[in-house]
């Protein structure tokens, strides 16, 4: 007995089954044990490409051993991986997040922008306003400067005058 079958005496168990049944069909029937023979041979010869000559059974072992091997490293590989797939699933999550708020972000900076351009529209418009008060209020307080001299130069005139009419 190998050591791999010691090791995996599940796949030992089955393979007696199989060997057992066959040989026990066999027995019972000429016919059955021929066409059993023809049929591993036919295996043997399949399987026997660049090997020593070995038996379909032994084959077959070879085979069931190379899977419990497989699936032993596949689900030991499958609980390695659970912590960094958890992991990577942890990434994901916020890699999600962090685009969404930037996202957002972006957003909110869009509309900050817009509404920093209406605000300098806004303080344009009222700067041109200003200026156009400022003019105007220029020329009005030119004209009453102009009048106020006007009214001290007329004012003596006008004060005789009155002394005048008043006699």
């Amino acid at each position: 007995m190998s050591s791999d079958t010691e090791k995996d005496p599940v796949a030992l168990e089955e393979i007696a089954v199989k060997a057992v049944e066959d040989v026990g069909a066999a027995e019972s029937d000429p016919q059955k044990e021929l066409l059993l023979l023809q049929y591993l041979d036919r295996k043997q010869e399949k399987y026997a490409e660049g090997r020593t000559n070995e038996s379909y059974v032994e084959i077959v072992r070879n085979r069931t051993r190379i899977k419990v091997a497989v699936m032993a490293e596949v689900a030991a590989k499958e609980c390695r991986s659970q912590p960094t797939e958890a992991k990577y699933q942890a990434l994901q999550k916020r890699l999600y997040e962090e685009v969404e708020k930037r996202r957002k972000a972006e957003q909110v900076s869009n509309g900050l922008c817009e509404d920093v351009e209406r605000a300098k529209c806004a303080s344009v418009d009222l700067l041109k306003r200003l200026e156009a008060y400022r003019t105007a209020y220029d020329a009005e307080s030119l004209k009453v400067d102009e009048l106020l001299g006007a009214a001290k130069k007329k004012k003596p005139d006008y004060q005789t005058e009155l002394v005048v009419r008043a006699k």
